[in-house]
């Protein structure tokens, strides 16, 4: 029984509750894992090629996803009409996605650099609505929750 990947285990459970508790995808963790950490652990965890890898961490994401969602959706707190709206662009940018990845995936420094460049993309998003939707949460919260401060005059 080869038990290599063993160590695994743990480094997952704490990937996948990161992911599930922040929103992010598990790929977007287990990407740079199977890309740059695992070469570095010597020539028996390298995999064959940066397709492998983006393989792995998205087969690896569908059991987070899908467990989260089960989980969330018993517990009724899965919009459904949202998701309908989101659909509406995810599955033809994922068929695009898919596409293109044979394109991508054969250089690794362009796979990389596409990494990078929507990890630092989601980043500035998540930065900047965070703190639009922070501060008009502080509004409204300093003035009573609602209307104007007046009110209480």
């Amino acid at each position: 029984m080869d038990l290599r990947y063993l160590f695994m285990l743990p480094v997952s459970t704490l990937i996948a509750l990161c992911a599930q508790m922040s929103g992010i995808g598990g790929a977007a963790i287990f990407s740079p894992i199977f890309l740059l950490t695992f070469p570095l652990l010597g020539p028996d965890y390298v995999l064959e090629s940066p397709q492998q890898a983006v393989a792995s961490a998205l087969l690896t994401e569908v059991f987070g996803f899908s467990s989260g969602l089960i989980g969330y959706s018993i517990r009724g707190l899965v919009d459904w009409q949202t998701c309908r709206a989101y659909w509406l662009w995810t599955v033809p940018t994922a068929l695009v996605g898919a596409l293109i990845a044979q394109f991508v995936c054969d250089n690794v420094l362009v796979l990389r650099l596409v990494y990078a460049t929507l990890m630092i993309a989601l980043a500035a998003y998540i930065a900047f609505s965070s703190s639009s939707s922070t501060s008009m949460q502080n509004s409204s919260f300093g003035n009573g929750g609602g209307g104007s401060s007046s009110s209480n005059s």
